[in-house]
């Protein structure tokens, strides 16, 4: 009540009018150390299309070593987010 916080209002308006949130999961790797690397989206994006995205996602198969914080998916869906590898992962 009152809106005394500008950053609590601004949230609540994104809330109502387009729900963001940062997509954090997991991709299935192929020839390497471990089955499956943790992964996010590089900010957040729209939850309506969460969804979609995880469908890409789990037709995703890693190839290739990474490092922590290296794109894994370059522009998710488009959405100028890309899905980053939360840790090293090698041959």
């Amino acid at each position: 009540r009152g809106n005394k916080c500008f950053k609590g209002k601004a949230y609540a308006e994104q809330e109502v009018k387009n729900p963001q949130r940062v997509l954090t999961t997991t991709v299935k790797t192929q020839g390497l150390e471990i089955k499956m690397l943790a992964v996010k989206t590089s900010k957040p994006i729209p939850k309506a299309k969460i969804n979609q995205a995880m469908k890409l996602i789990k037709k995703f198969r890693l190839k290739k070593q990474v490092h922590a914080g290296e794109v894994v998916i370059k522009n998710i869906l488009g959405l100028d987010a890309d899905l980053i590898a939360t840790r090293d992962i090698f041959f």
